[in-house]
């Protein structure tokens, strides 16, 4: 069984073998790894990374946080990589039933919600 799985080079993770190269792909495109503490970090965040996550303590990085989607305690040290990849999963919207974005869908929703109240009075 652990042929089923291979190791991305760019983020460290285990990828199934199936969409390894899906993965490797997005992975390159979207994540970088930072050249002081060799995470991987989403590209467009890596100033920011770099400013602050490096002023906090190593042990402050391994403390658990909640990811904004999935509620799930994940290490501060790996939030990014894990909202990057959780914020774009999808969910059915429970006003219109469309699959949603998770990063968008608060904001779907206050559109959807409105939108739904105007057809009902309309």
């Amino acid at each position: 069984m652990e042929g089923a799985f291979q190791v991305c080079g760019n983020c460290k993770r285990r990828v199934a073998s199936a969409h390894f190269a899906l993965h490797e792909a997005h992975c390159l495109v979207f994540l970088a790894q930072c050249p002081e503490c060799q995470e991987p970090v989403p590209q467009a965040k890596m100033d920011e990374h770099r400013e602050s996550g490096h002023q906090q303590t190593r042990e402050c990085q391994e403390r658990p946080v909640v990811c904004e989607f999935c509620r799930a305690a994940v290490r501060l040290s790996k939030l990014d990589i894990h909202e990057h990849h959780c914020g774009r999963r999808t969910e059915l919207c429970p006003d219109c039933d469309q699959p949603i974005v998770l990063r968008a869908l608060a904001q779907h929703r206050e559109a959807c919600g409105s939108g739904q109240a105007q057809r009902q009075t309309g």
